[in-house]
């Protein structure tokens, strides 16, 4: 390093600079990433959301059949079916809410605990008791079901990277759940 009467050799100055400029801009590419990745990945989740909740909408309203008195399984009509077809129907920027017969649960939503305890019987709700004794009402074994669950994702069209894929990262898994009972609002 040359050093004369006014100080450190500009070359050398420039030299730092060049580095101190490249580490600059590697963390604004990151900031850029993260700003426009982090945008499309909150509007794909809120689609999907949508999704989910239209879903599981679709199908408590269709839980019970007619009369009350079973479970609505009908292939073409049942809770399943319709929830099924209700969050297909949305789109995700794009590509439609992929939900599947296993994304769809039916189960009992606690109203105290907030939670969802899913129940494969057919076990049907009286909902003329209170609240508080459907909410005691929550097990496997002896639970009522009041509830269904939807799971909307997008496995097979993953939400795209954009300036993600600069730093390694590639599309994005996605997904959306929603509960709607049957019941006291």
């Amino acid at each position: 390093m040359k050093v004369s009467a006014r100080g450190i050799d500009r070359r050398v100055q420039g030299g730092a600079s060049l580095v101190l400029f490249s580490i600059a801009l590697l963390a604004l590419m990151a900031f850029t990433a993260l700003a426009i990745d982090g945008s499309n990945l909150y509007v794909a989740r809120a689609e999907l959301q949508n999704a989910a909740d239209s879903g599981a909408l679709a199908g408590a309203r269709v839980l019970y059949n007619e009369a009350g008195t079973s479970i609505n399984t009908d292939p073409t009509t049942g809770y399943e079916a319709t929830a099924i077809a209700a969050a297909t129907a949305n789109y995700s920027q794009g590509s439609p809410a992929e939900v599947e017969a296993a994304d769809v649960e039916r189960g009992h939503w606690s109203f105290q605990s907030e939670t969802f305890t899913q129940i494969t019987r057919e076990a049907v709700c009286d909902l003329t008791r209170s609240a508080a004794t459907i909410d005691a009402d929550n097990s496997e074994a002896t639970g009522c079901v009041n509830a269904v669950r939807v799971t909307a994702r997008r496995d097979a069209t993953r939400v795209p990277a954009f300036f993600g894929t600069v730093l390694g990262f590639n599309n994005y898994l996605v997904t959306a759940r929603a509960v709607a009972y049957v019941g006291y609002a």
